[in-house]
């Protein structure tokens, strides 16, 4: 997502910028993060996260997949 969307691809709702929650199995395990930005429809609520955010989720799921941990929950912004 290189630019801000107003409109939603898959059901042209309005996009709005929130949090959500983003859910990723790591290995055997898996990982929950809550509070992490995205650009989210409010008509089907599909979610877009930015690069940034993206490359942050790969750094900590790398980290968690490394620590062989079964089950992560953790905040966004304080990974």
């Amino acid at each position: 997502m290189s630019k801000s969307m107003t409109v939603c691809p898959v059901c042209k709702g309005s996009i709005y910028n929130g949090t959500t929650v983003f859910k990723v199995k790591t290995g055997n395990g898996i990982l929950v993060l809550e509070d992490v930005p995205a650009e989210i429809c409010s008509l089907c609520g599909e979610k877009w996260f930015s690069d940034e955010v993206m490359e942050k989720i790969e750094l900590i799921a790398d980290d968690v997949r490394k620590r062989h941990i079964k089950f992560e929950i953790m905040t966004f912004n304080a990974a």
